[in-house]
């Protein structure tokens, strides 16, 4: 299944883990979005079953990092994607709680599911969460941070870089 845009709520992938609307290629040339569905999924996952939600947050949290503005992609690029779910996730707050600890853990696992993890410690991670949730870095600054602390996937069996390979 492709994914040009984000998937309406419901819509997800038949993985095994139940998160993104399409399994995962290693060879990345769309976006893979979460749901809704998937971010109310990572929601009692972190923070326990029977959370609530705004659903009609929920959803426009989920259409956030895919949207366009004048036919062209709002966010261009996968970190900026990222940043944008996870301000959009700390602004709209659509949990009863636990709202900062969804926006990290849904913009990590939207990276993964795009090829890119974090190289970073917990304390890291959460004190950009925290700093974001204050309002105190904007949706750029949580890019440049994601941007700083994302690597890509080595899929299993593929050589990682030579780092002096311009390749």
């Amino acid at each position: 299944m492709k994914a040009t845009g984000p998937p309406s709520k419901g819509s997800g992938s038949a993985r095994a883990n139940g998160i993104g609307s399409r399994s995962i290629g290693w060879a990345m040339t769309e976006t893979t979005y979460l749901s809704s569905g998937d971010l109310s999924l990572l929601a009692e996952r972190e923070v326990g079953a029977g959370v609530g939600a705004d659903e009609a947050a929920l959803e426009a949290v989920a259409a956030y990092p895919g949207s366009a503005e004048r036919g062209h992609d709002r966010f261009p690029g996968v970190q900026v994607k990222a940043a944008a779910l996870m301000t959009e996730l700390l602004q709209r707050r659509p949990f009863e709680r636990g709202n900062a600890r969804v926006a990290l853990l849904s913009a990590i696992v939207f990276l993964n599911l795009n090829g890119l993890d974090v190289e970073a410690s917990e304390s890291d991670l959460a004190e950009l969460a925290d700093l974001a949730a204050q309002g105190t870095l904007s949706l750029v600054m949580v890019a440049a941070a994601f941007e700083s602390i994302s690597v890509r996937m080595i899929a299993p069996g593929e050589e990682p870089l030579d780092p002096g390979d311009p390749a």
